[in-house]
């Protein structure tokens, strides 16, 4: 999972942009929409990695990764930005958390991670929840009030013959089968769950390096969606109009949907982008993904190039 891990790191990066010089927009040539130019935090005293960054503004942050050894009181990492400064908040989770993703009310998030944990934190306060099994969980998200999905899925596999989870939870506490069929199930590990309401959840995953897979539910059925690639896919995003779908190893997976069906999109002066690891696709403005070697790319305009602004290379 290295391009999740890096895409973390540059997602980070945007936080230090709000008080950064302004850069240059790769797609305008006007001030980047981000709010500066980005640049890569200071890690060297990151006791362990982070796997997942979301933020409600550009004062209220969070970032989740690996427990810390040094830090054994605390759990899990646990970092909010407020505007001004990382602060490091203890967790009951005892193990790595791998996402988390705002909730439906204005203080609720969700954090799931190694052990089938699952946290709820709201206005500050953090209940601990543990999922029907110990399977790793990579993704977590609240499709509508008390109507949240947990995925996840650990080690290797043949497609068809995995031990990928789909977990559901209807008042925000206990989590049960998903109900999706075991055929669909089976087919890959899952990485990430997105939606845009109750009755349209995406779920990705895939098997690195043999197939990649998604899946959708309309509020009644869970279908397995077409996939111009065969490669697994990491994160998926979207607004409204359009759905970004991102993986890959070596090589880039970039899927758009527009509303008719998946298709991969060109990255404008890249013959072939490396892996991707995390994409945002705002409700307004400019979608950005980021993955392996320090790649920053947005999209302006239905097209996608690099951003250039600023950005270190992730092994600097």
């Amino acid at each position: 999972m290295v391009p999740v891990m890096r895409a973390t790191m540059l997602s980070l990066c945007v936080l230090a942009a709000c008080a950064s010089p302004p850069a240059a927009d790769p797609c305008k040539g006007a001030v980047a929409d981000a709010g500066g130019q980005w640049q890569v935090l200071d890690f060297q005293q990151m006791p362990n990695m982070l796997f997942g960054v979301w933020g409600r503004a550009a004062g209220d942050v969070w970032a989740v990764g690996a427990a810390a050894k040094s830090h054994p009181d605390f759990g899990a990492q646990l970092l909010h930005w407020n505007g001004q400064a990382w602060s490091r908040v203890k967790t009951p989770a005892q193990a790595a958390l791998m996402w988390i993703s705002p909730g439906q009310a204005p203080a609720s998030w969700w954090m799931a991670g190694a052990t089938g944990q699952i946290v709820h934190m709201v206005d500050g306060k953090q209940e601990l929840q543990q999922a029907p099994s110990t399977t790793q969980l990579w993704g977590i998200f609240e499709a509508a009030p008390n109507d949240i999905y947990a995925v996840g899925g650990y080690g290797s596999c043949v497609p068809g013959e995995c031990g990928g989870v789909i977990w559901h939870s209807t008042d925000g506490k206990t989590w049960q089968d998903a109900g999706v069929p075991e055929a669909l199930r089976k087919q890959a590990l899952w990485w990430k769950v997105f939606a845009r309401s109750a009755k349209d959840v995406w779920v990705v995953g895939g098997v690195t390096g043999a197939t990649s897979a998604i899946l959708h539910f309309d509020g009644q059925v869970w279908t397995s969606v077409p996939v111009p690639t065969h490669d697994s896919i990491f994160t998926i995003h979207g607004n409204d109009k359009l759905l970004v779908a991102v993986g890959g190893g070596t090589d880039a997976v970039l899927l758009e949907n527009e509303g008719n069906g998946f298709h991969p999109a060109v990255v404008q002066g890249l013959a072939q982008p490396p892996g991707l690891g995390g994409v945002f696709v705002p409700a307004d403005g400019h979608a950005v993904a980021v993955g392996r070697n320090g790649l920053v790319l947005r999209r302006c305009d239905g097209v996608w190039q690099p951003d250039t602004a600023g950005v270190l290379e992730a092994g600097d």
